[in-house]
């Protein structure tokens, strides 16, 4: 059975906290922590890493919700919607909101907050899987040079550290199935619309893929 999906909700308001608390349970997410400021929200993020924060803009206390947001997502790469009921466009636009989905207005509307949900969480699961495999396609590449240095300065008669079978070993381990995940994850993104940011990854998983698909091709013996 599947680890159902955690969110983390962020609401100042009791009653909206619970209220939307049992929405996303009776929905089948996992409702780990609900808390009522941007310290807390901070905290609570870094101890059970959530797949999403459902952040409220406008909280109570030192922090609000964009400055907590903005945290949460340099130290843990976490997917924020921001929910608010008033139409602050100052406040927006500090926020960074571009997607139609990035934030939803209360009272929420059922249908719009779980195509929020599914489609922000599906998205940072993508490009999280992509930053990977970009990580991945550099120890690769690192790899190879190690293993050009060691051939080009080791005379004919002794074997290099790193052989090509080396290479084609650590390539099936490491890198066959982040391909296959990549392809896949290039087609779901190519489906949805995209902001200017996630076009650009798209097109730098691209990039990875024709490259790595070189070096696989190049690699085998």
């Amino acid at each position: 059975m599947a680890t159902p999906q955690s969110i983390v909700v962020v609401e100042d308001e009791c009653i909206a906290a619970e209220d939307i608390r049992r929405r996303l349970v009776s929905w089948g997410y996992d409702v780990p922590a609900v808390v009522a400021t941007g310290e807390e929200a901070i905290r609570s993020a870094e101890r059970v890493r959530p797949d999403l924060v459902l952040m409220d803009i406008h909280l109570k206390g030192d922090m609000d919700g964009v400055q907590a947001a903005e945290l949460i997502r340099k130290r843990l790469n976490v997917p924020i919607i921001y929910a608010t009921a008033y139409n602050d466009v100052e406040t927006l636009s500090r926020a960074g909101v571009e997607g139609p989905f990035e934030i939803i207005n209360k009272p929420y509307d059922d249908l719009e907050i779980r195509a929020a949900i599914e489609l922000t969480i599906t998205r940072g699961r993508l490009e999280r899987r992509l930053t990977d495999l970009e990580t991945r396609h550099q120890r690769l590449l690192t790899l190879l040079c190690r293993a050009t240095k060691s051939a080009s300065s080791t005379s004919t008669t002794v074997q290099p550290t790193v052989t090509r079978s080396d290479l084609a070993g650590w390539v099936s381990s490491e890198v066959e199935a982040p391909l296959t995940s990549l392809r896949r994850c290039v087609g779901s993104l190519n489906a949805t619309e995209l902001t200017c940011e996630q076009r650009v990854i798209l097109e730098n998983a691209d990039r990875s893929l024709r490259s790595l698909e070189t070096l696989v091709n190049d690699i085998q013996p």
